[in-house]
């Protein structure tokens, strides 16, 4: 029955995908070749539906209702493959009818494109920031304030109390070298050889204050680096993968892996909140929210996060 339909009438078929949310809008020609992604807001409809043939209107403003809709509820929002399978199936009834294929018409080239430019954009689900009262869980947990904690949970809160304070990312945490960490009575400093920000590699020192909470990022990564035996003159990774207890040395002599940092991470905040919503960069987001909301200046905040700009700095 669909076949006979694609040979009588291709285009009403493109309202009949259209209405089973698999094709996008339809676009006349005078649009150009390029067709922009927000073709459905308000005044571009407009100017889209007045040059649109009589005929297509009502086909437009379903098309409109469906591709909205499939926004909005994330229907094949990720993906661009509907599209193509809906045009080449049709391109396909059209050959067996001995008719040419749709794809090759201006208008269902454009109306392809408009539609994988809007629905093709992937949802973004950031993680949640770590807070204060986590991290204050973290270090009062049983393990971490035993008497003689392991090296490994010593590792996990000084790379989460450090990611937290320094705003660090990822890429910046496992540059940081042993020689580049120096001790000083009320803080310590943490030099940058780069970061993503950094377009002339001019690096960056990274000041971290004491504090006589239990949260302090110095007290715990000085306590990391006594028990790991690490020589700050040495030019090897800060956080190293644990040794076997059979060698001599607590640590290797190689980095972290982002796959391992995102590990400890989750571990070491097992138990006190979903970790499925946590990852390595809520670390950076939870120290810079809660500097925010601490009302650090903005020229204070944004060097210390090493933001090039405001929008990246408001995420």
């Amino acid at each position: 029955m669909e076949i006979l339909l694609f040979a009588i009438c291709p285009f009403w078929c493109i309202g009949l995908f259209c209405a089973r949310g698999v094709l996008g809008p339809s676009v006349p020609r005078n649009m150009g070749p390029s067709v922009p992604s927000n073709v459905f807001q308000s005044e571009m409809w407009s100017e889209f539906f007045s040059s649109t043939p009589e005929h297509l209107q009502p086909t437009a403003s379903l098309v409109k209702g469906t591709v909205l809709g499939s926004k909005a509820d994330g229907t094949d929002a990720n993906f661009p493959s509907p599209v193509f399978n809906a045009v080449y199936s049709i391109d396909w009834a059209q050959q067996m009818a001995g008719l040419s294929k749709i794809s090759i018409y201006p208008l269902v080239s454009l109306m392809v494109t408009a539609s994988q430019k809007f629905l093709g954009k992937p949802k973004v689900k950031k993680k949640d920031p770590v807070t204060p009262e986590i991290l204050k869980a973290l270090v009062e947990s049983k393990r971490i304030t035993d008497k003689s904690p392991s090296l490994s949970d010593l590792r996990s809160v000084a790379l989460c109390l450090i990611g937290y304070a320094g705003f660090f990312r990822f890429s910046e945490l496992s540059q940081i070298k042993a020689c580049d960490v120096k001790f000083f009575a009320s803080y310590a400093s943490i030099f940058l050889e780069s970061s993503k920000t950094d377009q002339f590699r001019d690096g960056a020192w990274i000041v971290i204050a004491r504090s006589d909470l239990p949260t302090c990022p110095v007290k715990a990564l000085e306590e990391y680096v006594s028990a790991a035996q690490i020589d700050l003159s040495e030019e090897l990774p800060l956080f190293r993968p644990l040794t076997s207890p059979r060698s001599k040395a607590m640590v290797r002599s190689q980095g972290i892996s982002y796959s391992r940092a995102r590990e400890l991470v989750k571990d070491a905040f097992r138990g006190l909140t979903d970790v499925s919503k946590l990852s390595v960069h809520s670390l950076r987001a939870g120290g810079a929210t809660s500097a925010a909301n601490a009302g650090i200046p903005d020229r204070l905040f944004k060097r210390h996060g090493r933001w090039a700009s405001e929008n990246a700095k408001d995420g």
